[in-house]
């Protein structure tokens, strides 16, 4: 049985004007840099233009035209039927956009260099002064910014650069789009591309999550919540939590004492407090341990020896302040000591602790013997080969024997899969 025909789909081609065309193949580099006015091009007809314009007849017709308006002149054959090529000065492309209704690209490269030049001496903070200089530099080459021409879009850079203290992300979105929700939707993508470049510390980020497709979205934006609040804008998520005995105020309070020693199960200090709070004793603690997974951190008893501190990766500004604050009151003899998945993340993320917060960090239940152990019970997870490039620079320092025994093995493990005896 034949199947049935298939239905045709008539799709009109649409055809360019031959000035339209004209103006298309002179708007070259040399033209928006001002390099080529005294110039006359000689575009040739080929079947390139013909197909264009459609056809030869329309072609001839629009020449005509054109020639009598003094934009080109025409090197005709077969009595005006058909044409070899013609000459079109150069200083008459701006005359000719304004006929077609095209932007001419010379003066709108003007414009946004002026526009960004003026930016850029508007800028107050180095890194959006770098970004501009950068910007200028690319428009030298005779490149036009793609977004020149969004206004929300350089508001909210401009908008950051204001910034006199901290704000939350919608009330940002609010006060600079008239929309407390736009900024979140349509630009912190945007933003946060040009942010990252210009962030050191949050660069590890990404490499802390093991990302996969259903994940990959959540993972996104917590990055992006990462940056922007490097910048000062935050997101409803920088908490600390920590399980253990912490006496702090707030500096508008001087005289009432938080004790966290009456919440066994655990306390969440959010932004507000992480920036107005002052850690002031943490009396019999002996140990800090940092942990890097929350059910691990979840399932710590309350020890008065020890302060647990959920981490989550890289902690945030606010977390990394008042983490210090702790550090500077703490007896000399703390221990500390920091717990994470055995993996190229885990590793990165005790150096980074080590390096920012705590000199005298050690590893927990992050060693040889344990990952050995844990790889015989059945836990490895297969090391994917970017992850084992990463490894294979990264000078691990303390846990180098952990790295190798990774690389060895080819196999990660969590540490949700380590028992704590």
């Amino acid at each position: 049985m034949a199947g049935k025909p298939k239905k045709s789909k008539n799709i009109e081609k649409k055809y360019m004007t031959l000035g339209a065309y004209i103006i298309d193949k002179c708007s070259t580099t040399s033209y928006k840099l001002g390099e080529s006015e005294e110039v006359t091009k000689h575009p040739k007809v080929d079947q390139k233009m013909l197909d264009a314009v459609g056809g030869l007849s329309t072609l001839v017709e629009q020449a005509k035209e054109l020639e009598r308006e003094g934009y080109i002149k025409a090197d005709w054959c077969e009595v005006n039927r058909d044409i070899r090529k013609f000459d079109f000065p150069m200083k008459k492309l701006p005359e000719l956009c304004e006929r077609e209704g095209i932007p001419d690209l010379r003066q709108k490269w003007l414009s946004c260099r002026k526009q960004l030049k003026q930016s850029l001496e508007n800028a107050k903070t180095p890194w959006l002064k770098d970004y501009y200089k950068k910007m200028l530099e690319s428009m030298d080459k005779g490149n036009i910014p793609s977004n020149i021409e969004d206004k929300n879009f350089w508001a909210c850079l401009n908008g950051i650069d204001a910034l006199k203290k901290d704000i939350w992300k919608r009330r940002f979105s609010a006060n600079v789009l008239k929309d407390s929700k736009m900024f979140e939707k349509q630009y912190q993508g945007k933003v946060v591309t040009v942010l990252k470049k210009y962030v050191n510390d949050i660069r590890t980020l990404q490499e802390e999550i093991d990302v996969n497709e259903e994940e990959m979205k959540e993972h996104s934006k917590r990055i992006e919540d990462r940056i922007l609040t490097e910048f000062g804008i935050l997101s409803y998520s920088q908490t600390l939590e920590l399980k253990g005995s912490l006496q702090y105020k707030i500096i508008a309070q001087q005289e009432n004492l938080t004790d966290t020693s009456t919440q066994i199960y655990g306390t969440v200090i959010n932004a507000q407090t992480l920036t107005n709070g002052v850690p002031v004793s943490i009396n019999g603690v002996k140990r800090i341990i940092t942990i890097e997974n929350k059910a691990c951190y979840e399932e710590r008893e309350y020890n008065p020896e020890v302060l647990y501190i959920y981490v989550h990766g890289f902690p945030s500004p606010k977390e990394r302040e008042f983490l210090k604050k702790i550090v500077q009151i703490a007896p000399e003899d703390t221990k500390y000591f920091h717990w994470g998945d055995m993996d190229y993340g885990g590793i990165r993320i005790f150096q980074y602790l080590k390096q920012q917060l705590f000199p005298e960090l050690l590893p927990m239940l992050m060693d040889k013997e344990i990952y050995e152990d844990s790889i015989n019970k059945g836990y490895g997870i297969v090391l994917e080969k970017e992850k084992q490039k990463k490894l294979e620079q990264l000078d691990a320092r303390m846990l180098e024997e952990l790295k190798q025994s990774i690389l060895e093995k080819g196999l990660e493990v969590e540490q949700e899969c380590v028992e704590w005896e």
